[in-house]
């Protein structure tokens, strides 16, 4: 019983200074870029990821829109009369797409 319980301990110093070697690993570089007159950041560099959209020009984008256009259709099978359209754009939020049938519908209360 003895020699378990020792053994867990072992295992737990030896855990522990494998944690410890690391630690001491790490401050061994800083010190050593310290004196090389450098800082980590310095010696930090970014992995280049690869592009998540693709930059297109006016023509490129009016020939994508066109194939899904054409690849797609008119997808939604049945909307229940609500009006819904996907014409193959991407989406604008900033631009408020109801103003002029807002102001319509408003100077027509008023009348």
């Amino acid at each position: 019983m003895m020699n378990e319980d020792h053994g867990g301990q072992g295992g737990r110093r030896g855990r522990n200074a494998s944690r410890s070697n690391r630690a001491k690993s790490k401050l061994e570089s800083l010190v050593a870029l310290r004196e090389k007159g450098s800082r980590r950041a310095e010696e930090y560099q970014l992995k280049e990821e690869e592009a998540i959209f693709d930059v297109v020009d006016d023509l490129e984008y009016t020939a994508l829109v066109a194939e899904r256009r054409n690849k797609y259709g008119d997808f939604v099978v049945e909307d229940g009369g609500a009006g819904y359209v996907d014409i193959g754009e991407e989406d604008d939020w900033n631009v408020d797409y109801y103003k002029e049938e807002r102001e319509r519908e408003e100077r027509e209360e008023r009348e």
